[in-house]
């Protein structure tokens, strides 16, 4: 994923999303630049319990497509029997359906043991190098705690640039291990850490803590000292996740306006939005609470004061003092 592009509105919800295990909403038209991730700030995502966002995120690949409505049992079936567009329109409507049915905003369909029987028999029967497909079907059955998820993630992990030259199928892949509480996939997600791209070493950081152990610890210890923010800033969130104050540090220099000022000053598009500024720095400031070490106290009170502009940061930082105590 370069450098020159532009991240999904998902990459950029709130703090609150990030709380609660959601990743937003992207952009329904699928219109931007052509690889989807700059500035990506997956902090903000810190890997939900489910797959429901990785679902969302899966929209990134079909967004652009429309048409008419289909069963999900029709539109599985044309994602193994038809021709490329219409296997690309059946996953993006498959996506939707079972998005909607994870989230609970439709009455009606929900999967069925035998709808997953067919889904699982369709990962079989799908073209080998159709990865996209490959990857939507697999996270279908990850949303709904189907095992044979993790070794069909896991090979799709190992798809090359040229196979995969936007990163996107291994993004997804990468978060839909999160679902696998298995430590032995840490074996296959943390190599990520040290890919020439950094959208796939935001997601490996991100995804690492779900797979606590000390395998885990030492991998994104290794990460605090990587050259871009964003991906120390979410190896540092996802140590205090598993409650290790190994990237202390980094999350105070996150707490700073000038950390992202200086950001900009190197890149005039990096954190040229304020909102994503404000987010990243609430994200610290709850990573901070998770920790509650004593010797932070004095900078998470000193966000929580009237010297702080912020009104939200300010409010997260008075819910995070409340972790310390006395």
């Amino acid at each position: 994923m370069s450098d020159e592009t532009r991240p999904p509105e998902a990459a950029e919800g709130s703090a609150s999303s990030a709380s609660n295990g959601s990743t937003g909403a992207l952009p329904e038209d699928g219109v931007g630049p052509p690889a989807a991730y700059r500035n990506l700030w997956v902090p903000l995502i810190v890997v939900p319990a489910a797959v429901v966002g990785v679902l969302v995120l899966v929209f990134v690949l079909f967004s652009s497509i429309a048409g008419r409505e289909a069963s999900p049992e029709e539109n599985l079936r044309r994602m193994v029997e038809g021709g490329t567009n219409e296997r690309q329109q059946a996953a993006f409507n498959l996506v939707r359906q079972v998005r909607a049915a994870a989230e609970g905003v439709e009455e009606g369909w929900r999967p069925t043991p035998e709808f997953l029987d067919e889904v699982r028999a369709a990962a079989r029967e799908v073209s080998a190098d159709d990865h996209a497909s490959r990857m939507v079907l697999a996270m279908i059955l990850a949303q709904n705690g189907d095992r044979e998820a993790v070794p069909q993630l896991v090979e799709l992990l190992q798809i090359d640039d040229e196979a995969d030259p936007g990163g996107r199928i291994r993004f997804n892949a990468l978060v839909g291990l999160s679902t696998a509480g298995d430590p032995a996939v840490v074996e296959h997600v943390a190599p990520f850490l040290e890919h020439a791209d950094h959208a796939l070493r935001l997601a490996a950081a991100s995804v690492l803590q779900s797979l606590p152990g000390p395998e885990t610890v030492a991998a994104l210890r290794g990460a605090l000292d990587d050259a871009v923010l964003e991906v120390r800033g979410m190896a540092a969130i996802s140590l205090s996740v598993l409650g290790d104050p190994g990237g202390a540090h980094v999350l105070l220099d996150l707490t700073y306006p000038e950390t992202y000022a200086s950001e900009r000053r190197a890149d005039p598009a990096r954190y040229a939005d304020a909102r994503l500024v404000q987010h990243s720095r609430v994200a610290a400031v709850e990573a901070l609470g998770r920790l509650a070490r004593a010797e932070d106290r004095e900078r998470v009170a000193e966000l929580a004061s009237a010297s702080e502009d912020d009104l939200v940061v300010r409010e997260a930082a008075k819910r995070a003092l409340t972790n310390f105590g006395g």
